[in-house]
């Protein structure tokens, strides 16, 4: 179903804005889950997670939200019982999705990645990204050169090298393989997802569902639980009905939960790529219709993840028998711990948005921006397409956010 985005989207917005939103409590879809972390994540975020984000994020903004995002919280779920070393490493490949990830996406135009807008220079960085982590796993293969990059784009490179050769000194080659497979379809899914909206179209649910399945780096990390829990995997059983049907249920639960939670954020921050909004413009719901729509889609896969996991318990022989014990678990924490990291933290919500009953409360606002501007943060109001076409190119100078009389005003310093 393609909608046109000068109008359609528009719409969305006026027909949001003021809409009261709740969104139920997700940790409800596992009622049996109990969060178990490993016992010294916090001296693995103080004494090595912080300090090796610092070490490769140049951009003092950049490095302290990745730092207050707690990774280490969701690492120590899925490695609770995991040698402390492992526990790090997992945190830093948790933090290496977030550090990598925003030089592919096409950001919005106040908030632009290195890469933002410059779909050549996209996919040749792509393609080597894909080489070097190949390259980390199996090192048979040429490391690219990354010196024609900037520094920044070889930081968010580099910074995988102790990570792969970690997981590399742990896990056998099979295993290996089965990673890189899986990091090889988010590499290359990455960065086209919010091409589904860029033209002014709008992706029917199931369009929007098949490219946001590879892109939110979902799969490697499934693929990551042999290292975390200490098993090896081969090709050929993470390739049987059963493994994909797990890993499809927790790929599609992680995603809709994200999506539910993330909601007021990218509403605030002008960001319509959330399967709410994709909901609301291909069934012509409301807000609060189709987040009941997707926390029924929720609960569809908490309910696959328990019985494909089941599945592929009872069809395990004693060679497997390990391998599909840390898989059920792992994938089990993977979707109840990302919800878990989400409530215990501040990245989308604070306690205190949530109702006696945990439901979170909040009002869709108009589009709005936040933005640096000399030090200090303001807010933007985010402008519609039509808006941003008739802002002027401006080759030098900064964007300054000025409230007069309870009205907000542009004002461009050259």
């Amino acid at each position: 179903m393609s909608l046109n985005k000068e109008t359609e989207q528009d719409n969305f917005w006026l027909s949001a804005k003021g809409q009261h939103v709740r969104v139920p409590y997700l940790p409800n879809l596992f009622l049996s889950w109990k969060a178990k972390l490993h016992p010294d994540y916090e001296r693995a975020r103080d004494e090595v997670l912080n300090p090796w984000i610092r070490t490769w994020v140049d951009d003092d903004m950049t490095c302290r939200k990745l730092q207050k995002a707690e990774f280490g919280v969701f690492a120590a779920i899925l490695c609770a019982d995991a040698p402390f070393d492992r526990l790090c490493t997992v945190a830093k490949y948790f933090a290496w999705y977030f550090i990598w990830d925003d030089i592919l996406t096409n950001t919005p135009v106040f908030d632009c990645g290195a890469l933002q807008g410059q779909p050549l220079a996209m996919k040749e960085y792509r393609d080597a990204s894909m080489e070097y982590i190949k390259h980390q796993l199996l090192p048979e293969n040429p490391c690219p050169d990354l010196s024609v990059y900037p520094l920044e784009l070889q930081k968010a490179l580099e910074c995988w090298e102790e990570v792969g050769v970690h997981i590399r000194s742990v896990c056998d080659r099979g295993t290996c393989e089965v990673l890189f497979e899986a990091m090889l379809a988010y590499i290359s899914a990455v960065g086209d997802a919010n091409a589904l909206f860029h033209d002014g179209s709008v992706p029917s649910v199931e369009a929007y569902w098949w490219r946001r399945d590879y892109a939110a780096g979902v799969y490697p990390t499934i693929a990551t639980i042999p290292f975390a829990l200490g098993v090896d995997i081969t090709p050929a059983y993470a390739a049987i009905p059963e493994m994909q049907a797990l890993w499809k249920s927790t790929s599609y639960l992680v995603h809709i939960t994200n999506d539910m939670l993330s909601l007021r954020k990218e509403l605030r921050d002008g960001q319509i790529e959330n399967i709410v909004p994709v909901l609301m413009l291909n069934e012509g719901l409301n807000i609060n219709e189709a987040i009941q729509r997707s926390y029924h889609f929720a609960e569809e896969n908490a309910r696959g993840v328990e019985s494909t996991g089941a599945a592929l318990l009872s069809r395990a022989d004693g060679k497997h028998s390990d391998v599909a014990k840390a898989f059920t678990r792992g994938c089990m924490d993977i979707a109840a711990g990302l919800i878990h990291w989400s409530y215990s933290g501040q990245r989308y919500f604070k306690a205190s948005d949530l109702d006696a009953e945990n439901v979170l409360h909040f009002y869709a606002v108009s589009k709005e921006k936040m933005v640096h501007v000399g030090g200090v943060n303001v807010n933007l109001p985010i402008l519609t397409p039509k808006m941003y076409s008739k802002i002027p190119a401006v080759a030098a100078g900064s964007l300054v956010a000025m409230v007069c009389g309870g009205l907000w005003y542009l004002k461009l310093l050259v």
